[in-house]
């Protein structure tokens, strides 16, 4: 086990109600990353399910061709693809630094993860999964950055242009997707007042 795991269960034991979910925070934020604290079990389990979740976004694009007319399949599964690419490049680039980074009026994060730094060595754990790699836990939330944006296609499928979708994935993903994901998950205002997403 991590220390900061061990200290967060020792603080949420020793706290009661609404203030046992803050004390908890706070406490596992100011712990740093650890290293050496990666459970085996844990770890498959993650990647087993980034794989799974990731499987869904092209099981999305057929789906959505099925619903087409059949001139406009392939057009969708482009889409599909494309919009898996400009996620995946937002979210290593800024996307997870920040959704993760430090909390900046409890809006956005920092840029302190950007290029996935700090966490690329495949042993360091994240302050938010103590018991897998940090680099595990970003492509698993990676998947759901991904798969977001592209449900929208279903609205606009026929009816946007290649181009207007991508620019609109592009700033849906980064204004839209990142700033609530902060919020939820990544220590922002939403976490603050105690908002759970179990999603």
């Amino acid at each position: 086990y991590c220390r900061q795991a061990v200290a967060c269960t020792a603080i949420r034991q020793a706290s009661f109600g609404q203030g046992e979910l803050k004390v908890g925070r706070r406490e596992r934020r100011m712990n740093s990353d650890e290293t050496g604290c990666v459970d085996t079990g844990d770890t498959a389990w993650v990647l087993i399910s980034t794989v799974l979740v990731l499987l869904m976004a092209p099981a999305l694009g057929f789906f959505e061709a099925g619903l087409l007319r059949s001139k406009n399949a392939l057009s969708i599964m482009s889409q599909i693809l494309a919009g898996m690419a400009i996620s995946y490049i937002i979210w290593f680039i800024c996307g997870f630094s920040l959704v993760f980074g430090k909390d900046h009026l409890g809006v956005i994060g920092s840029f302190e993860y950007s290029f996935y730094m700090r966490i690329a060595d495949g042993v360091t754990c994240s302050q938010y999964a103590p018991k897998i790699p940090a680099l595990a836990f970003a492509n698993f939330q990676a998947t759901f950055a991904v798969i977001t944006p592209l449900l929208i296609t279903g609205a606009v499928a026929e009816r946007m242009k290649f181009r207007s979708f991508l620019l609109f994935h592009f700033l849906w993903s980064l204004f839209v997707y990142v700033p609530v994901a902060h919020a939820i998950w990544g220590g922002g205002f939403l976490d603050e007042l105690g908002a759970l997403d179990f999603a």
